[in-house]
């Protein structure tokens, strides 16, 4: 019985017909096989869809912080600020009548590009109401500034009130430092007749051929800092730069021999050198 109607189906349904049933059932298969899915997955995320009249709601997702990790952040944060409070409590009261409006142009070497000593500076006459600007030169001199006329060009820019000098570090090692003192007259020929302040470099590199003496006169009429007194030590045998802190140091003690210079006389032709 069973074999008779497979017969009677295969000469009543050529094979062509009988491939496209196939396919047919095949797709129909397919169909219900997904419809079941799509099901499931609304019945899983029923929860989420809102009825009519409502809103859906969406749930915010939030970080959890580590607590102990916040609070260290958040003190230390607090110490910086307190510490930063506290060193200007420590300016005397009357700088700011010294410096206020004053535009105070630093020039230098690389000993001038350390974050150290122009940041810290910078707080200090910033606070004090005047108006601090940099312009440093790795690996450069008296000379150099003159024969490339950057001098010439940051007056110009910069129109100063007061210059502050940051080199020499560059020529200490020639033997001959002589050569140095036509250079140094003519850069402070130039700066006059604005206040000028000549700071020496700090030591690292010794002073065998007297390059601090040349300096100390050639640089004349600018008041002269003697940076060697600070007795900085190289951070490395190799090294010729300060360290960060070293330079906070340093600076610290240039803005206070700075305060009292300017408070010993108006006159920028006074108290050359210390």
């Amino acid at each position: 019985m069973n074999s008779d109607w497979k017969i009677k189906f295969c000469k009543e349904y050529p094979a062509r017909v009988r491939a496209g049933i196939t396919i047919a059932l095949f797709i129909v298969i397919i169909l219900i096989i997904t419809g079941i899915s799509k099901a499931s997955v609304n019945g899983f995320f029923s929860d989420n869809i809102p009825k009519p009249g409502q809103t859906r709601k969406v749930k915010h997702y939030t970080p959890k912080v580590h607590n102990s990790s916040y609070k260290s952040n958040k003190s230390e944060q607090s110490k910086v600020q307190k510490t930063a409070e506290s060193a200007d409590k420590t300016e005397p009261a009357g700088l700011n009548n010294i410096w206020s409006g004053k535009r105070v142009l630093h020039i230098g070497d690389s000993m001038l590009t350390n974050w150290g000593l122009k940041r810290t500076l910078r707080k200090k006459f910033t606070a004090a109401g005047a108006k601090y600007m940099v312009k440093a030169k790795e690996g450069s001199n008296s000379h150099s500034w003159i024969v490339t006329g950057q001098l010439k060009k940051v007056l110009r820019e910069k129109r100063p009130d007061i210059v502050i000098i940051n080199l020499g570090t560059n020529a200490v090692k020639n033997r001959n430092p002589q050569t140095y003192s036509m250079w140094i007259k003519k850069l402070v020929k130039k700066i006059a007749p604005r206040e000028c302040y000549w700071i020496s470099p700090p030591g690292l590199v010794k002073d065998k051929y007297g390059f601090f003496n040349v300096l100390s006169k050639a640089s004349a009429p600018c008041r002269l800092f003697d940076s060697r007194d600070a007795h900085f030590k190289r951070p490395r045998p190799k090294v010729f730069h300060l360290t960060k802190s070293q330079s906070e140091k340093w600076a610290g003690m240039i803005w206070k021999w700075l305060n009292a210079q300017s408070k010993q006389s108006d006159s920028i032709k006074e108290n050359h050198g210390v």
